[in-house]
């Protein structure tokens, strides 16, 4: 196996959690807690979490009175979950895009979502194409996470097509263990919040090994963002630590997907240009 040699070389945020104002916003947003349910989730899940990206998709205010659903609405419509939305959409041209081409010829598709938390943006195409020759494997490390995707997919009728399962996504010898070979696999908001640029390469590398002849990935990168060093300094991730998140260029992701043995390498900006998303096939 050959690994890309790469080098932590992301644009990282300053860690300054006791300076006065971000202790200020850190306490203001645990009020906020109790009255905004977006906030709630970020806390308990951590704001990078599976169950957040599941609430910032479904982009419905909610909380307690009046004033928590607007609190509400004024955390969701902060730039980054906007841009996030956003690239769920593009993502999902990508998919509906392949999916149809792949209809087309006949074939049959089983999409691998790596780190999938509940997969709702995979459910809400799966309702809109109904196409049973669809089948999808959603895995991730979060397992309360992957029980509301099984909700989520019962409540939609759709549980005989998509399996839910634990999975590490940047362990190649835990992908060789899904069956059977997948046509698309998807990494959506993982290779943004990974700040080791090696875990990624791996990552790339054990995804291009398990791909049917012929198949495709499609993944997702964080290019700038003007909001890393508040967030890394008031927010928590799913493991209680300050939520780091940096940026790559798409320059040097697709790199890493060239030399991973990927080729038709090809990525496109959200309109808020911050969050890219690339397809490339084996």
């Amino acid at each position: 196996m050959q690994l890309v040699t790469t080098q932590n070389t992301r644009t990282l945020p300053h860690l300054r959690r006791f300076a006065p104002h971000y202790a200020m916003l850190r306490a203001a947003l645990q009020l906020g807690a109790y009255l905004s349910d977006g906030i709630a989730t970020g806390f308990a899940h951590g704001f990078d979490s599976g169950p957040m990206l599941n609430y910032v998709y479904r982009n419905q205010p909610s909380g307690r009175t009046i004033v928590g659903r607007l609190a509400d609405r004024i955390y969701l419509n902060q730039i980054g979950w906007r841009a996030i939305r956003a690239r769920k959409m593009l993502l999902q041209n990508y998919l509906r895009t392949a999916l149809e081409t792949r209809h087309a010829q006949g074939l049959a598709t089983h999409i691998v979502d790596v780190a999938a938390g509940p997969g709702r943006y995979l459910l809400e195409l799966l309702a809109e194409l109904d196409n049973d020759a669809i089948h999808v494997t959603c895995r991730d490390l979060d397992g309360a996470a992957l029980e509301q995707g099984r909700q989520l997919a019962a409540g939609r009728g759709l549980a005989e097509r998509v399996r839910y399962e634990q999975g590490n996504a940047t362990d190649p010898a835990d992908l060789a263990q899904i069956r059977p070979a997948p046509d698309l696999v998807v990494v959506s908001g993982l290779y943004e919040i990974l700040t080791d640029d090696a875990a990624v390469c791996r990552s790339l590398w054990g995804i291009r090994t398990i791909l049917a002849p012929g198949g495709a990935l499609i993944f997702t990168t964080q290019v700038q963002h003007p909001q890393l060093e508040l967030i890394a300094n008031v927010l928590t991730n799913r493991e209680g630590k300050p939520w780091v998140m940096g940026t790559r260029s798409l320059a040097r992701v697709e790199r890493w997907a060239r030399e991973a043995g990927f080729h038709s390498v090809n990525s496109t900006l959200e309109p808020n240009g911050l969050f890219g998303v690339t397809y490339c096939v084996v």
